[in-house]
């Protein structure tokens, strides 16, 4: 059987789509074939070979969107890939209702189905750590491998969620991240911070109250640019390159960091002061 795997949403909202094909795949060897297509647009302005090396695994492609059939759907196309869907797959499907209502009862006796997918669309999960999988392209690992050479023997990532990410501003404001940032300094005096966020000016004050003890990137804060989404990548596996880190409340960005080399996260928020073992 053959899915097509249309992408949408940001760059870890996508890792985990592919990440949950992996896992399809190696738990039916043979039985799926995924195509995924990664579109450029502005939740994710780069094409999957600008930020990452080919992920070589059997029944697995990653491909640039061509065809309008696999295309996202808006008002600016007027729809008509979910028109052209219908003449081209036997079904199509949101991830969610392949991942929540069934997932092996809605693919039987189909051979070609497209999914629409921002997370991970079958219940199946990989026992890997997501490193093994993404490795992010030449140019860009030398710029995480200058700023990780600045790391202390204990570098703590401090991941702050902003902008657009209502969940995060909400519950977990900046007065708990410099209150716990505080607190490790008094349990160790030569530890650095990784700062990872996307405002600026919220950058600045946190450089300028802990400095040099702070590390960051210069990056574009935009989503919607190839040198935007590098800077994303490379910030992501900086901070996946930390002892452990604190996060935003609910941001896959802060899950996955953690999870490219299954480091310990913190979620910082207001609603429960949570620790994840990853």
């Amino acid at each position: 059987m053959t899915i097509a795997l249309g992408m949408l949403g940001g760059l870890c909202n996508r890792m985990n789509a592919i990440l949950s094909a992996v896992a399809l795949i190696s738990r039916y060897r043979g039985g799926y074939e995924v195509n995924v297509y990664w579109e450029r647009h502005e939740e994710c302005g780069a094409h999957f070979d600008e930020l990452f090396q080919p992920i070589h695994i059997d029944g697995l492609t990653i491909n640039r969107v061509k065809s309008i059939s696999v295309m996202h759907g808006r008002k600016r196309n007027l729809y008509i890939p979910d028109l052209v869907r219908k003449l081209v797959f036997d079904a199509s499907f949101h991830c969610k209702e392949t991942r929540d209502e069934g997932f092996e009862a809605l693919m039987r006796g189909k051979r070609k189905v497209f999914i629409e997918a921002y997370n991970n669309f079958c219940p199946y999960v990989i026992e890997h750590s997501l490193a093994r999988y993404f490795k992010p392209t030449e140019a860009i690992e030398r710029r995480i491998k200058e700023t990780t050479a600045l790391f202390a023997s204990h570098t703590i990532g401090v991941h702050i969620r902003r902008t657009d990410h209502k969940d995060a501003i909400k519950d977990s404001p900046t007065e708990l991240f410099l209150h716990r940032m505080d607190e490790e300094i008094a349990r160790d005096g030569e530890c650095k911070f990784y700062l990872a966020t996307d405002d600026g000016q919220l950058k600045r004050l946190i450089a300028d109250r802990y400095g040099k003890r702070v590390i960051t990137c210069e990056r574009e804060l935009s989503r919607a640019t190839v040198s935007g989404m590098q800077d994303a990548v490379a910030e992501l596996y900086c901070l996946g390159r930390t002892s452990e880190i604190l996060g935003s409340a609910r941001s896959t960005y802060s899950i996955n960091a953690a999870a490219l080399y299954d480091i310990p996260l913190h979620m910082l928020t207001t609603k429960n002061q949570s620790s994840v073992g990853c």
